[in-house]
């Protein structure tokens, strides 16, 4: 199977057309800003290796809708720390933040409470609700499915992030994957994605299950 085949593709292109025409809706921010209404996302870079993003979803109703994007390719560690605290500090919420590689540094350094999640192979979900490990497929497909269903809106203005999603593939990550891994991580966050609920984790869809299997819903996680 060739790169970029729509056969391999993770997200179909009805899916993000619908998402980039919901998110032409007009949007104004709250006056102000309870805990729990934004859910953040991050996938952190070394010097030289892609971009750091930080991607907010208003998770107050559905479609969930990208509010806000903080992303650079030269950010040292101690500017991605203070970008990281600002941003969760503006939208009053926990920023869930990939961990893997030089993210392990920087999420040890914040001063604010963060959930860590290690990207992993395989296809289950293990570790604790603040330092999961989850499968990068399983990431997207939770994403993918909540797509297909109308559940994401994205301001067509964005185009580092539909650009990640139009190239994304299961064999390969594509162009522009960090925006997705942080839209992805948003969203797993915002809809609850799998958590540990009396010491079982709830699942999420994997890959081969996402299109008949619903996501876990839509109420927040704080802890």
């Amino acid at each position: 199977m060739e790169w970029g085949s729509l056969a391999d593709a993770v997200f179909d292109m009805e899916s993000i057309d619908r998402a980039i025409t919901l998110g032409q809706v007009s949007w104004q921010p709250p006056s102000s800003i309870r805990p729990n209404e934004f859910a953040i996302g991050g996938d952190l870079s070394g010097g030289g290796r892609a971009s750091t993003v930080l991607l907010v979803l208003d998770k107050r109703e559905v479609p969930l809708r990208i509010v806000d994007v903080a992303d650079s390719e030269n950010w040292t560690a101690p500017k991605q720390q203070a970008e990281i605290e600002r941003v969760a500090k503006v939208w009053n919420a926990v920023p869930w933040l990939d961990r893997t590689g030089v993210g392990w540094s920087i999420v040890g350094n914040l001063s604010i409470p963060v959930v860590g999640v290690a990207f992993t192979g395989g296809r289950e979900v293990t570790g604790t609700n603040r330092e999961p490990n989850i499968p990068r497929e399983r990431l997207w497909a939770h994403l993918a499915y909540g797509m297909e269903q109308g559940q994401v809106a994205i301001p067509p203005e964005r185009q580092d992030v539909i650009l990640g999603l139009r190239s994304a593939t299961w064999s390969k990550t594509g162009v522009n994957h960090d925006f997705v891994d942080a839209l992805a991580l948003a969203y797993w966050s915002a809809t609850g994605g799998d958590r540990k609920r009396g010491g079982v984790y709830v699942s999420s869809p994997a890959k081969e299950q996402y299109r008949p299997t619903p996501p876990s819903g839509l109420a927040g996680v704080n802890g």
